[in-house]
């Protein structure tokens, strides 16, 4: 499942508020995780967070596979520590689509 995540605003006020070379670019993102039936996930889970150009199909732009703590189905992650994420992944205007 592909959730849109508009990341544009974000990179802009981060590379306005610090120098690039200050500090490594990162998303922090939070989820909920539930099993087939709907209750809550306790476990430690394989992750993999990717980043689209566009909503439905294309290819990943950016992925990097995690292993998740889930506690009652909350997760929180950083992406980009393992995987750097390159500041040309956020063209000026451009949308980017967040695939779990």
């Amino acid at each position: 499942m592909r959730v849109t995540v508009v990341l544009l605003v974000l990179f802009a006020l981060l590379a306005l508020a610090t120098p690039a070379a200050a500090q490594p670019m990162v998303i922090r993102y939070q989820g909920t995780l539930t099993d087939a039936a709907g209750s809550p996930v306790n476990d430690t889970v394989s992750m993999t967070f990717s980043l689209f150009d566009m909503e439905t199909g294309g290819t990943a732009l950016w992925a990097e596979t995690l292993d998740v703590d889930v506690e009652d189905g909350f997760f929180a992650v950083t992406l980009g520590e393992s995987d750097p994420l390159d500041p040309s992944l956020f063209p000026t205007g451009a949308s980017r689509w967040l695939g779990i």
